[in-house]
């Protein structure tokens, strides 16, 4: 049917002349009649456009210029409704849904409000080509040109591919300096440093000027002040230009273009500050352009740090056909500069409000402040630190989630599509028309029970990086408070950072709280009153709380907190003015009540009159409807004919067009286009009631299935292939490319979404698509698993090339190194394979595991029996690289059960490592008896012809090598020792090896177990070194032989120990046993060297009876056979050192050889003075025997003797004679001399 017009129908009723009355009256009706008509009609469309899904039916669509415009009533809920009914009661709840509709029967379109995750991350996360911004929408930001706000389509994309650049990680830590900067600016120039608290009645004008000066600073290169600059007379100065133009910014979407040039004072003010800042950026991007162009001619290119800089520089990269113009590029500094800087104002004040009623969680946040800067001399605190403030950060998210700055996102569907809207117990499908608008609440959302426990109480923690309990709030939604999808807020991370960067150094010196304002009968207002008051959100273009008070008290003042609910008290505070308070409280209150209950009288009766004019409406519209329906139920009838007719005709059509661009398989830059096709095909299977038609697209998406798999399979090759890591001691892992990643991700997530005979038995092309994944995932496994281990394999053969020359424990502790290694890289492939497994079934990733892992447990196998056998080949020289890698193994047991349990139940009973582990052990505890058994060969002596001499033996010093050594393997060793059982090392001495022995009263650890078996190394040496001594055919160097090695073992591990772990390992009886073994090897060398020279002065009784002269003959025998004897013991301990190398124990050997020998020379020599000269008096013996060694005295003595008698000097040349002869030293020179011997 053709519709008139209401302008021709009046055009025609002019041309016709003056009416009356009555025909005036008939078009007047007929006219409006047939506006209800239209509006019915219209009506009932837009009630099938949403497939009939339940909802609200009012006059006005809440977006709609009209509904946004007229305040808010229960009959036209505006947009505002999302805040206003967030609680119960809401309207999802009296639909029993999560996604309702909105019918208006007078003005606006039909629009669909959801606030299900689900179904938002359909509508913003689909595809831009399913769900867009409106064209017809045309945001504030519209007044300063193109930008990426109100972009949509290819456009956005230009916009958001050139201004990603800019918002780089530089960008961020630009930010992270600024903020700090500015913070000390303004603590400086507001004078805080000489007060302890600080009131600020308007929070807001902190928080908007510091996001301001901020984004000034960094979006366009303006240097950072917080005082207001001097004036420069007329001009207007940037910072100034760009306050005036964000607090007056609403004005460009109220005002018409005709208003601007009204001479009104304000307005030219205004206007003059945004012709000043079009101008200023208008040449900023010509001066930024032209040096970008010349210092690129010139190859010396020197990029800005400026937001601004950076996406001019990022707009001159991509050309300029791809780039933006002088318009776009203004137009997109604007949107960041207000969205970003009103966004993160508003997000500030909430935290604030919401810190300041909660004191534990300040104390939480200022906790992990300090412990961030916790060692630093300044207490700086740096960009580094900002992902180590996730407690901040989370205050800052959760004030985002209660207060959301964008509460609703509205979106157009660009074609005809299905929604899955399963929020009910029952899934549902529905079919969302070409232009229908749907509403992402985020409001709602954020204030879902379903998502978040409790969502009205403000609890930070839900966003800590550990908190246990994220599992069922937080952890599952993902923060949504920037948005979601591939049109999310895209200086997200500028807010946080700038945000954060505040908190920290705000909280980390001052306690927020509230600052309440006094009452008009002079009491301040209660606690509650000022929440009520602050958490009132403005719902303008973003939502935020109302500006209140704030009181900053630093964290050193004294202050009493009751921190009862969050309430708190001054030492001011007195009783009478608390009870003061609650009276006015309850006066206030009843005052409330009142004017509450004539509200409810009046807005009762002004209800009841709509409703009866309501009955009256439709009791005449009704009749008038029920016609329209009629006509319009044979309308849809003839509709849906045509509409089967032309889907049987495009079927076709749009089946060989899908079906070239399926065959043709993903080409470059067209992934997403080609799984969007894969997935209509798929979801038009589940629709479609023609077999025939299912199964031919069924044969598309197994076709598509299978060029994604092969896609699949060579980004997994690429990213499997390169050369390895170089093998050193600094073995880095090759990562998986992060490039290769980005790709793979999405391509894995539509794998992951094909239908499945576990997920679709009725599928016709389920059972070929899970074979395909199942070879594609296998053959994953297969190349990942050949890639790691030829990553390892080079690091392998490394160390089982050194395993020959290295230090044992060294070479040992490499082994080890390795095995990390191994077992890291195990560890990153279970994680990359839970992410890029098509199959995520439980046993398949663990057979999948199972098969990837088993090239590497085949290396760890080669290489851990190459270094067995290498180790067996020489027992005693490897002993330690056996124990070193036997505790390396050890170390990793625990890690390696983890993977293993990993590989599915059926080889969980396999374990490579502890087959290993056991081999090792089993050729460690041979080393322990072979080591006793060698230390007893070695008493058979150096063999046939071979001569022992004085010097230390090698297996001395082997032994205390060895035991120096075993600190460094202690736990392997004891482990090892305590599974050998103690004393089953004493093979050939009645110990059999495992066999259990007699139980000791004292309970056998490894540390007692490694006492016993030290105990036994130390007295096998000291029996074999005792019984190699005795060999020696010259007994006096067998105990030179003793002596030096007895004293070389008791010096190095009980005098002085070489290794601090000595200490523990030398009980006392092990001590004891070194010390009586050094004593008697002291006694044997002084019985075998110095006992001939005593002998030499011992007394001869018979001699001495036989007469004068046959003692005088004896005497002088016993003085040449003692002085033989000294010349003798000196030339054998010229031959053989004792004690070389200790020079403490050589004095102590002489002083008591010293004592030994001297005062018996002494005491030898006085008494044969007293026997042969006692009867002359003249001449004493004295005057011959002492003084004779000296010459001077001799000579003396010569002189002398003219002036005696004949006798007496026949006597003195006798004594001349006989005495010097036989005494050829003197005692002090025979100390001398035996004191030489040990120099």
């Amino acid at each position: 049917m053709q519709m008139v017009s209401p302008s021709a129908l009046l055009s025609f009723i002019s041309s016709q002349g003056a009416l009356d009355v009555s025909k005036w009256t008939m078009t007047v009706a007929f006219l409006g009649a047939l506006v209800v008509v239209s509006r019915v009609v219209k009506f009932i469309q837009g009630i099938y456009g949403i497939d009939s899904l339940p909802g609200l039916r009012i006059p006005f669509a809440p977006c709609s210029p009209i509904g946004a415009t007229l305040p808010f009533t229960c009959w036209n809920p505006n947009y505002t409704f999302v805040w206003k009914w967030r609680k119960n009661g809401n309207v999802y709840h009296l639909f029993g849904r999560d996604t309702v509709s909105f019918v208006p029967f007078l003005a606006g379109s039909p629009t669909l409000f959801t606030r299900s995750v689900e179904v938002g991350k359909q509508v913003l996360a689909g595809g831009l080509d399913v769900f867009d911004k409106s064209p017809a929408t045309k945001g504030p930001f519209s007044f300063w040109g193109p930008n990426i706000v109100d972009a949509y389509g290819d456009q956005w994309r230009k916009h958001r591919k050139v201004s990603s650049p800019a918002f780089g990680n530089n960008t961020f830590a630009n930010v992270w300096d600024a903020s700090c900067k500015l913070f000390a600016e303004m603590t400086t120039a507001e004078d805080w440093a000489s007060k302890d608290v600080i009131e600020v009645p308007s929070i807001d004008s902190v928080t908007f000027k510091y996001s301001l000066t901020i984004f000034t600073s960094v979006g366009f290169g303006v240097p950072l002040t917080w005082s207001k600059p001097p004036s420069q007379g007329d001009e207007l100065s940037v910072l100034e230009c760009l306050d005036i133009i964000t607090k007056t910014f609403m004005l460009t979407v109220v005002l018409p273009s005709w208003a601007w040039k009204l001479p009104i004072k304000w307005i030219r003010h205004t206007r003059r500050a945004y012709d000043t800042m079009r101008a200023f950026l208008r040449s900023q991007v010509s001066t930024i352009q032209q040096t970008i162009r010349s210092e690129a001619a010139n190859g010396d290119a020197k990029r800005g740090n400026d937001l601004f800089s950076l996406l001019i520089q990022a707009s001159e990269d991509v050309g300029s056909k791809r780039g933006l113009t002088d318009d776009e590029l203004i137009g997109d500094v604007f949107s960041f500069l207000y969205a970003g800087h009103d966004t993160a104002a508003h997000a500030l004040s909430a935290t604030l409000a919401f810190l300041a009623l909660n004191f534990d969680i300040q104390d939480e946040l200022v906790t992990q402040v300090r412990e961030v800067t916790q060692g630093r001399d300044d207490d700086r605190l740096l960009y580094e630190d900002y992902s180590k403030l996730d407690k901040v950060l989370a205050a800052f998210y959760e004030a985002i989630r209660l207060f959301p700055p964008g509460p609703i996102v509205p979106r157009e569907a660009k074609h005809d599509t299905v929604l899955n809207i399963s929020d009910t117990n029952e899934p549902k499908m529905i079919v969302v028309k070409k232009g229908t608008q749907v509403v992402v609440d985020f409001v709602g959302i954020h204030y879902h029970p379903k998502y978040y426990s409790e969502p009205e109480v403000y609890r930070p923690s839900r966003w800590y990086a550990k908190q246990e309990d994220q599992s069922s709030d937080a952890k599952d939604v993902g923060f949504t408070g920037f948005s979601i999808g591939s049109r999310a807020c895209i200086g997200r991370k500028f807010a946080t950072t700038e945000a954060v960067c505040f908190l920290a150094h705000l909280l980390r010196d001052w306690q927020v709280e509230p600052l309440r304002a006094l009452r008009q009968s002079g009491t301040i207002e209660s606690l509650g009153e000022w929440r009520d008051r602050v958490f009132q959100a403005d719902v303008l273009m973003t939502l935020g709380i109302k500006d209140h008070g704030i009181r900053f008290v630093r964290r050193s003042l004294g202050i009493v907190k009751s921190r009862r609910g969050c309430a708190f008290q001054l030492y001011r505070v007195c009783t009478p003015a608390i009870m003061d308070d609650e009276s006015a409280e309850i006066e206030l209150l009843e005052q409330n009540l009142n004017k509450t209950r004539q509200i409810s009288q009046r807005m009762i009766s002004i209800l009841t009159n709509f409703d009866s004019r309501l009955v009256k409406l439709e009791k005449s519209i009704l009749p008038l409807y029920t016609a329209t329906q009629r006509l319009n139920f044979r309308s849809h009838n003839i509709d849906r004919a045509l509409l089967k007719i032309d889907e049987v005709a495009s079927s076709h059509e749009g089946i060989a067009e899908e079906e070239g661009l399926v065959l043709r398989g993903p080409q470059a830059g067209q992934l997403e286009i080609y799984i969007d096709t894969l997935a209509r095909l798929n979801a038009a299977i589940a629709f479609k009631s023609s077999d025939e038609d299912s199964r031919e697209k069924a044969r598309l998406v197994e076709t598509g299935a299978k060029r994604l798999t092969q896609l699949y399979t060579k980004l997994v090759a690429e990213g499997s292939s390169g050369s390895p890591p170089i093998a050193g001691l600094d073995f880095t892992p090759t990562t998986f490319p992060p490039v290769l990643l980005l790709h793979l991700k999405p391509l894995v997530a539509f794998l992951r979404s094909l239908p499945l005979p576990s997920t679709h038995p009725s599928h016709p092309a389920g059972q070929v698509i899970l074979a395909t994944l199942r070879e594609a995932q296998r053959g994953y496994a297969d190349m990942r698993g050949s890639w790691n281990r030829k990553s390892l394999e080079t690091h392998a053969k490394r160390v089982v090339d050194r395993a020959e020359t290295l230090d044992g424990v060294i070479a040992g502790k490499e082994f080890g190194t390795w095995v990390e290694n191994l077992l890291r890289i195990a560890e990153t492939e279970y994680s990359l394979l839970t992410d890029l497994a098509p199959l995520t079934m439980p046993s398949l990733l663990a057979s999948t595991y199972d098969t990837l892992l088993n090239p590497l447990l085949a290396l760890f196998t080669d290489t851990l029996s190459s270094l067995t056998a290498i180790i067996k080949r020489s027992l005693h020289k490897y002993t330690f690289h056996a124990l070193a890698t036997y505790s390396a193994l050890s170390v990793s047991q625990s890690r390696w059960e983890i993977l293993m349990s990993r590989r599915g139940e059926g080889r969980r009973d396999t374990n490579e490592l502890r087959d290993g582990l056991n081999s090792v052990r089993s050729v460690c505890l041979r080393t322990f008896p072979e080591f006793l058994a060698d230390l007893k060969l070695a008493a058979a002596g150096p063999g046939k012809g071979g001569e022992l001499g004085v010097s230390l033996a090698d297996f001395a010093i082997s032994t205390v090598q060895y035991l120096d050594r075993i600190p460094e393997v202690q736990e392997a060793v004891g482990s090892a020792l305590l599974a050998l059982g103690d004393g089953n090392w004493k093979m050939g001495e009645g110990k059999q090896v495992g066999k259990a022995q007699k139980v000791s009263v004292i309970e056998v650890t490894e540390k007692v177990v490694l006492q016993h078996y030290t105990f036994d190394i130390v007295n096998t040496t000291v029996n074999s070194l005792t019984t190699l001594s005795r060999t020696q055919r010259r007994g006096a160097f067998g105990s030179i032989f003793l002596l030096n090695n007895i004293s070389y073992f008791y010096s190095r591990l009980v005098l002085k120990p070489t290794h601090p772990g000595l200490v523990d390992l030398v009980t006392k009886p092990t001590a004891d046993t070194l010390m009586s073994a050094f004593r008697t090897a002291k006694a044997g060398y002084f019985d075998a060297n110095f006992s001939p020279l005593m002998q030499a002065l011992s007394e001869d009784r018979e001699k001495e009876k036989v007469g004068s002269s046959a003692w005088k003959a004896a005497t002088k025998e016993k003085f040449t056979r003692f002085y033989d004897l000294l010349d003798e013991l000196g030339e054998r301990h010229r031959m053989a050192k004792v004690l070389e190398e200790e020079e403490e124990g050589k004095r102590a050997i002489a002083e008591e050889a010293v004592k030994l020998v001297v005062p018996s020379l002494q005491r030898f020599i006085q008494k044969q003075r007293d026997k042969e000269f006692s009867k002359s008096e003249a001449f004493p013996l004295s005057s011959f025997v002492m003084p004779c060694v000296c010459a001077d005295v001799r000579l003396a003595l010569r002189q002398t003797h003219k002036s005696v008698s004949i006798g007496t000097r026949a006597r003195i040349a006798d004594a001349d004679t006989l005495v010097p002869t036989d005494i050829k030293l003197s005692p002090e020179e025979v100390e001398t001399q035996i004191r030489a011997f040990y120099k």
